[in-house]
C-alpha cells in the first residue's frame, strides 16, 4: 500500500508477483472487506496491419497498447517460422507508455546476428502476460 485516505486506497502490484493478465479483486484485512473487479492487469497489445520488412540493423518503431511501466519491463523477441534458427531478442532503444490509456510506442533494433533471413513472428513481452504478431517481419540483408 501506497498511500490510502477514506475513500482511496493507492497500492503497488509487486512485478515479482505471479500474476498474469485479467481481472482481480482486493481484499483488506483477513477478507473483512472484498473489492470485487477492483484492478485489471492488461497484455500488451501490437498494432501491426501488415508484414514489416527490415534489414539487418534496422531501428523500427512499434505501437500499440500496455507495454508495461518501464523500458525495462517490456522486451521484443523474434521467432523463426521455419524449423531452423533459433528465437533472438531485439535491444530496445526507447519505450514510452502513457498510464492511463496504456497507448504504447517503442523502437528497437533488428539484431545484425539474426540467422536465418526470412520471415519471424514478433513477440512483445511484459512481466504481466505476451501477445504474439504472427505476420510479423521478414528480415533481410
Amino acid at each position: 500500500v501506497l498511500s490510502w485516505t477514506d475513500t482511496e486506497i493507492n497500492f503497488e502490484v509487486n512485478a515479482n508477483s505471479i500474476l498474469s493478465a485479467g481481472v482481480y479483486d482486493v481484499s483488506i484485512g483477513n477478507g473483512e472487506y472484498v473489492f470485487p473487479q477492483a484492478f485489471e492487469l492488461m497484455k500488451p497489445e501490437l498494432n501491426v496491419t501488415q508484414v514489416i520488412t527490415a534489414r539487418l540493423g534496422d531501428q523500427l518503431s512499434l505501437t500499440g497498447k500496455y507495454f508495461g511501466f518501464s523500458k525495462s519491463q517490456f522486451r521484443i523477441f523474434f521467432y523463426p517460422k521455419s524449423a531452423s534458427g533459433k528465437k533472438r531478442y531485439a535491444e530496445i532503444d526507447s519505450w514510452y507508455m502513457k498510464p492511463v490509456s496504456g497507448d504504447s510506442t517503442c523502437t528497437f533494433t533488428i539484431p545484425e546476428s539474426t540467422t536465418p533471413l526470412g520471415e519471424y513472428f514478433i513477440r512483445a513481452r511484459t512481466v504481466i502476460d505476451y501477445s504474439d504478431l504472427y505476420d510479423g517481419i521478414i528480415i533481410t540483408e
